[in-house]
């Protein structure tokens, strides 16, 4: 019963921690045209935070912000960042290579890569960087 009541005890520490660390998640505010009502959030914010070059919208809106800037969709604080480095032979050798890539570059592997991006200039790792703007 000692053993049961620890490992209760355990898990309910690591759901607590998890559920703190997404509610206090940094964000960043997306422009976007005056929200109707939680519906039109909805329908919009996510689109308005890809968009913006974000990971995705955390579900939180306001048309007055105390930052003045007008209505926004309150976004997750990842910005997509391409990360140069030598070519990538294929995914497997992507795998193994970018998420050190990213990791130099104080940033997140997204899965994606490419030794052909569309603005040129090499082979680059997807990455995601905490950054506004």
């Amino acid at each position: 019963m000692k053993w049961m009541l620890s490992v209760m005890t355990a898990v309910l520490v690591f759901v607590s921690v998890g559920v703190a660390r997404a509610a206090d998640a940094p964000s960043c505010d997306a422009k976007t045209a005056p929200i109707a009502n939680q519906q039109d959030a909805n329908n919009r914010c996510p689109a308005v935070c890809t968009s913006a070059g974000y990971e995705k919208w955390n579900g939180q809106w306001t048309n007055t912000p105390p930052s003045g800037a007008g209505p926004v969709c309150d976004c997750y604080l990842m910005k997509a960042a391409d990360v140069k480095t030598t070519p990538l032979a294929n995914q497997q050798d992507a795998d193994k290579r970018c998420p050190t890539v990213c990791a130099n570059a104080k940033a997140t592997w997204n899965g994606q890569w490419t030794n052909t991006p569309p603005a040129g200039g090499g082979t680059v790792c997807g990455c995601l960087t905490p950054a506004c703007g």
